[in-house]
């Protein structure tokens, strides 16, 4: 049973894959500029930021789709409000309020504290369950949306948070003659903006300068990965 913020590791492009997505490559320059440690992207366009508390995995298609998946490594639920912040920052910037019913040790979920500050912030907050009837079993997730931006946020009770936006609607162009066509005009320039929201998001020098693993993207002392394999050195922090 697998959750959304459950995602593939981001890997490093190897010898003899394909090309990554070009908007992926630009978007991984965006934040390099920015400050981030980045590792890929890979021919899916994933991303691997550095990050002390978290994998940080993000996914750039040429489609202009955005994805962000923040995991927790383990041991590390993370504080439910930070969560919260993180999720307002990447759907519209705007500060998330503290509710002052959303405090730990009230049987109050870690998903249910982030959730209600973000209620107090304006965003519509939903709960989503899973079922599982095979193994008989139940999880849950919030979804966030803000009425002021685009793209939605997704909570798990383990601090993981799952991002998508589509910035094609600010970035694309299209001619319907002499058939349908769309493109981006100035792909750098969409890739600045993917770059922005999680820079915005995910400030520069939270990462750490170490190896990382080039099949799985994570950093050799959480890589679980049983064969013999090449080390990619992160930039000095």
């Amino acid at each position: 049973m697998t959750t959304r913020c459950a995602q593939p590791a981001a890997t490093a492009t190897l010898p003899g894959s394909a090309a990554p997505p070009a908007l992926a490559a630009l978007t991984a320059a965006a934040l390099t500029s920015a400050g981030h440690h980045v590792t890929g992207p890979d021919d899916a366009g994933r991303l691997l930021i550095a990050a002390r508390l978290a994998q940080c995995v993000v996914i750039v298609t040429d489609n202009a789709d955005a994805e962000l998946h923040w995991t927790p490594h383990a041991g590390q639920h993370g504080d439910p409000h930070a969560t919260a912040a993180m999720a307002a920052a990447l759907l519209d910037g705007r500060p998330c309020p503290r509710h002052p019913d959303a405090k730990a040790g009230k049987d109050i979920t870690p998903k249910g504290i982030a959730g209600m500050d973000l209620r107090a912030g304006g965003y519509t907050v939903a709960l989503t369950v899973h079922t599982d009837d095979y193994y008989y079993d139940v999880t849950a997730e919030i979804t966030v949306t803000s009425p002021r931006a685009p793209g939605t946020a997704y909570l798990t009770d383990q601090g993981g948070l799952t991002w998508h936006r589509d910035y094609s609607r600010d970035h694309a162009a299209e001619t319907w003659e002499p058939a349908y066509r769309a493109w981006l005009p100035d792909p750098p320039a969409a890739a600045r903006a993917i770059a922005d929201t999680i820079t915005r998001a995910l400030p520069p020098g939270q990462g750490r300068a170490e190896q990382v693993c080039a099949l799985c993207g994570l950093s050799l002392s959480w890589c679980r990965c049983l064969r013999s394999h090449p080390a990619q050195p992160a930039p000095a922090a």
